[in-house]
């Protein structure tokens, strides 16, 4: 079964070709499937570019799939270190999460926000290019929120927010987030 992160990035990348296609060749192409049938009148074969996207795709979960079967995983991995306690979590390879996996290793005083995640403001703003316009968060996820520049950890799911960019998640789903009041937290990559 395909994680959300990555039904997000195909549906991102054929929503992305529809527009495109579209745009250029708006009585053409109107209903795009994985497929690849079209329910428009007069197209008689797939074009090209459409079997190049979907060739891309299944090679993308082709290959990310043969990684997880081999334990060959080349994601980010990072510590949460709260007191005696941690946490490991895998950041997706976004900018933001490149940005700020390269600002470790760095200790923030988390606390909570709205009783549904824990904040903390990094020494600095996180590169935000590519990044989707906003996120629904679930426990256990790492995001940042670009307009105030803070972190967000997720130990509760939460709606969709415009400006959340999802950085990663916790392998143990935040569990160790859910303390009361304000904690030191260091930050560290896992090598």
């Amino acid at each position: 079964m395909l994680s959300r992160k990555k039904r997000a990035i195909a549906m991102s990348l054929m929503q992305r070709h529809s527009e495109r296609s579209s745009k250029r060749q708006p009585h053409r192409y109107k209903w795009l499937t994985l497929g690849g049938r079209f329910a428009s009148r007069g197209v008689k074969a797939v074009s090209g570019s459409v079997k190049l996207i979907q060739a891309l795709l299944f090679l993308f979960f082709i290959s990310d799939l043969s990684a997880e079967e081999t334990g060959n995983n080349l994601s980010m991995k990072i510590r949460l270190v709260i007191g005696d306690n941690s946490a490991i979590a895998t950041l997706d390879d976004i900018a933001a999460s490149r940005d700020f996996y390269n600002m470790l290793p760095m200790t923030l005083m988390l606390e909570d926000y709205a009783s549904t995640e824990k904040i903390a403001y990094p020494e600095r703003k996180l590169a935000t290019t590519g990044a989707p316009e906003g996120y629904d968060p679930s426990a256990g996820d790492i995001t940042y929120y670009a307009p105030w520049g803070n972190l967000a950890l997720f130990y509760k799911d939460f709606s969709y927010s415009r400006g959340l960019i999802r950085l990663g998640e916790f392998d143990d789903g935040g569990a160790l987030l859910k303390f009361r009041g304000k904690a030191n937290a260091r930050f560290e990559a896992v090598p």
